[in-house]
């Protein structure tokens, strides 16, 4: 998530987050997948969705996070 946030915004942190443990990540290749939902200047608010891949390719969501991240360079200004 913070990767993501980092992608609109210089120098980032977490602020804050909160993740939804959906079912075991076991059996499988984990593959997360984050995106910005909004951001303005100084914030934005993420998402990532961690999935397990079983032997066919198919995907179940394990984890659902969304959280704030923030830039550190407007806590400077």
């Amino acid at each position: 998530m913070t990767f993501a946030g980092g992608s609109v915004l210089e120098d980032v942190l977490t602020l804050e987050m909160k993740v939804n443990y959906v079912r075991p990540g076991v059996g499988g290749k984990l593959i997360a997948r984050a995106s910005v939902l909004s951001h303005g200047r100084s914030q934005a608010v993420c998402r990532c969705d961690v999935m397990i891949s079983d032997k066919i390719g198919e995907e179940k969501i394990c984890v659902a996070a969304q959280g704030t991240i923030s830039s550190t360079k407007s806590a400077s200004m």
